[in-house]
């Protein structure tokens, strides 16, 4: 039963991205959610991170989009392209 529903869930997520998408956008957005946490972050604060993390580089997966990391000199981070 679990499998069907997250399968229903997959696919209003896709179909959300590809209307959002039309024939030739492009949703551009963070890689991470910052910089990587030091080596000694609290359990805490790391799982906050990597909750967030993953809200950002699920969208790819989910949606079955190509997806492209760039180096952005100018913001000094890296940037996700999605498209369809």
């Amino acid at each position: 039963m679990q499998i069907q529903t997250a399968k229903q869930k997959r696919k209003q997520i896709s179909a959300h991205l590809q209307e959002l998408l039309g024939k030739d956008g492009v949703l551009m957005l963070p890689t991470a959610p910052g910089p990587a946490p030091i080596l000694n972050t609290p359990p805490a604060e790391l799982d906050l991170f990597r909750s967030r993390l993953l809200s950002l580089t699920c969208i790819a997966g989910l949606g079955g989009l190509p997806q492209v990391q760039k180096l952005t000199q100018h913001l000094g981070t890296e940037m996700t392209l999605l498209s369809r």
